[in-house]
């Protein structure tokens, strides 16, 4: 007698992940591993993007590049070394950059006669390339994007949060006015709006940065802020109405159309992988990942289920290979489904599922095809059920709808919930410690000197002077007491201890 044949499978145990409440930080470390996301590279302060998470990435990409170019925006590439010499013609900009710029010196067994700079963000070299673009009015505007990486050297890294080389997308458009140019602003902050909504099941606040927190070059600097589980802020997209620093340095100008020699204004604004990062830290639990529908790289996993422990893939494929092909995969083809056909138990094949945060699990047995139906659980709410095969398209696709939904509004929710209103630096102490927000009348002043005191105090900065919503791009509220200075002058500001 063959034992081979009544030898049952290898039980496969999946590793627990770390409880968040005991040690986030372990916490984030384990699900990047265990949800196959990232590893960490030999390389400091760089990650490897694995399949999975890259597929996440790629799907950012996808929907974003849609909504960019419907704003009439064209994509392009620029090279990735800048001349030392472009960082130095906007003095805001070097200085903002210097900290974190990583220089090539020698290239091809010789020093370089100029240093090259790995790009750290783009507008210089992009302007350099504008200016020889650009004549006339006929010219503008002139939109361009491209989807690159840049080089930041951080001094702290965390995967995906901040890293030495990240991913991003950045947009760079040219005006004939200012208004325009700020319009184009504004249009881009709502495309990250409701792309993290929409998609990323994110609830943001959208709001202007105060002077200190602007981009270096900017004139005015936008952002969507997302809280994050431990009341920490994120800053996850940011929109800039650039000064004429930048054209200037690079001598972009045109002639209008009484033949006068004007400067064109400026925007440009980016999104990056932190958003990735963002999704694991606002949606996920002690299981792994939470994913929403619009970012799961499989939207829906069916895990066929064998009668007897023993029974290979290949008995279970021979079992409900063809019902699978024609009542699932065929009915649900315009969705992200995978079919586990491995041979690990459906307890491991259940649990790496949940780590992965595949948004809905189907189950399929002997006795659901008896009954026709077909079992469920729902990975962010814990929901079981059976439905029927036959209602299968239309569940699927209502609910998949339902739980972008509910994870939108659960994160909603928690940020509103942890949003307190104080008038005072003595209660603004206070509350800070506990996480989330903290909404204050803030007079922000000239140098920046407050919020750096208040930073140094409490590790506490400010996020953005919040819209009333990011369609009116009116700021919240009136003017009051500031919580700090006294000053009578304070506008809405939201503080908190970020990322």
């Amino acid at each position: 007698m063959d034992n081979s044949t009544n030898k049952k499978k290898e039980v496969k145990k999946l590793e627990k992940i770390t409880p968040r409440s005991q040690n986030k930080s372990k916490w984030y470390r384990d699900v990047l591993r265990m949800a196959d996301l990232a590893d960490y590279s030999p390389v400091r302060g760089c990650m490897v993007i694995k399949p999975y998470g890259y597929r996440i990435w790629e799907l950012m990409k996808e929907d974003l590049d849609k909504r960019i170019k419907d704003l009439g925006v064209e994509n392009a590439y620029f090279p990735l070394f800048i001349p030392f010499s472009f960082l130095q013609r906007e003095s805001e900009h070097v200085d903002g950059f210097a900290p974190e710029t990583a220089v090539v010196t020698h290239g091809g067994g010789k020093e370089l006669e100029e240093k090259l700079v790995v790009r750290p963000t783009s507008e210089t070299i992009i302007y350099s390339m504008f200016s020889k673009w650009v004549e006339s009015y006929k010219d503008l505007p002139l939109k361009i994007n491209q989807w690159v990486n840049v080089v930041r050297w951080e001094k702290r890294t965390v995967p995906f949060i901040r890293t030495s080389e990240f991913l991003w997308q950045e947009g760079h458009c040219l005006f004939d006015n200012k208004d325009d140019a700020k319009q184009n602003v504004i249009d881009a902050l709502k495309i990250y709006y409701e792309f993290l909504k929409e998609k990323a099941s994110l609830y943001v606040v959208a709001g202007k940065k105060t002077e200190s927190e602007k981009f270096a070059g900017a004139e005015e600097t936008y952002s969507v802020e997302s809280l994050m589980k431990d009341g920490k802020a994120l800053q996850v997209a940011t929109s800039h109405l650039l000064n004429h620093s930048f054209v200037k340095a690079f001598d972009v100008e045109y002639t209008d159309e009484n033949n006068e020699l004007k400067t064109p204004w400026a925007s440009s604004w980016g999104i990056s992988t932190r958003t990735i990062g963002g999704v694991i830290l606002a949606h996920g639990d002690d299981k792994g990942l939470v994913l929403p529908p619009g970012l799961a790289p499989h939207q829906i996993i069916l895990i066929p289920i064998g009668n007897r422990d023993s029974e290979t893939s290949q008995d279970i494929g021979e079992t409900f290979g063809d019902y699978v092909s024609e009542n699932v995969e065929k009915v649900l083809s315009e969705y992200r489904v995978i079919v586990d056909w491995s041979d690990n138990s459906p307890g491991w094949k259940f649990a790496q599922s949940e780590v992965k945060g595949i948004p809905i699990r189907l189950e399929l047995g002997n006795r659901e095809i008896e009954n026709e139906e077909i079992s469920y659980y729902i990975r962010y709410s814990g929901e079981k059920g059976r439905i029927k095969i036959s209602d299968l398209h239309d569940w699927v696709d209502r609910k998949l709808k339902e739980i972008s939904v509910e994870m939108y509004e659960s994160h909603k929710k928690f940020t509103l919930d942890n949003t307190k209103k104080v008038e005072s630096y003595d209660e603004f102490k206070k509350v800070v410690k506990d996480g989330g927000y903290v909404e204050v009348f803030f007079d922000q002043g000239n140098d920046g000197k407050s919020e750096n005191e208040i930073q140094v105090d409490t590790k506490a900065i400010s996020r953005c002077m919040p819209f009333e919503s990011v369609d009116s791009a009116k700021l919240k509220g009136g003017v009051g007491k500031c919580f700090y200075s006294d000053s009578d002058k304070g506008v809405t500001t939201l503080f908190a201890r970020s990322y």
